[in-house]
């Protein structure tokens, strides 16, 4: 009797510690940071390559949850202004260069272009055009395996 109780305990608290384990955590707050924090190899994450522009494509990694889109100077998620190796920031990418080089941008969120410009640009296989003439500058979320190609980028 007592061997039965024992198993049917060891039983009960194995099936705790599992459930433990298996169920996921509860989804972030609506209002988090989406971050680079998780992404600590090159290619694992979003990445913008500035292909064909004498401009310099400027660059976050960090979202705020939400909306696609940002108009302004920077998404309010850039705390640490213009840096390369920091969380919560914006970089220049110049003609040739890509976010997958830097390790701090493996998982890059978004890319910016700026008022009164245009930017020609092929995001997973399609052309796009952004054009910002007259506009104020605007920021486009990019999700986790989306790959941007800078091929024109003019003001």
């Amino acid at each position: 009797m007592i061997k039965t109780l024992l198993r049917a305990g060891a039983a009960v608290l194995a099936s705790a510690a599992f459930a433990a384990i298996a169920v996921p955590a509860q989804a972030a707050d609506a209002s988090a940071v989406e971050t680079a924090g998780t992404c600590d190899y090159s290619g694992c994450g979003g990445i913008v390559w500035n292909f064909g522009s004498s401009k310099y494509v400027t660059v976050a990694n960090c979202w705020q949850a939400g909306s696609t889109t940002y108009y302004g100077e920077k998404p309010p998620c850039v705390t640490n202004g213009y840096q390369s190796s920091m969380r919560n920031a914006m970089w220049w990418l110049a003609r040739g260069e890509a976010t997958d080089d830097l390790p701090y941008y493996y998982d890059t969120d978004a890319f910016k272009v700026d008022a009164g410009c245009v930017m020609k640009y092929i995001k997973d296989g399609y052309n796009y055009t952004r054009d910002r003439r007259g506009l104020s500058s605007m920021w486009e979320k990019i999700s986790d395996s989306t790959s941007v190609r800078v091929d024109s980028y003019t003001c």
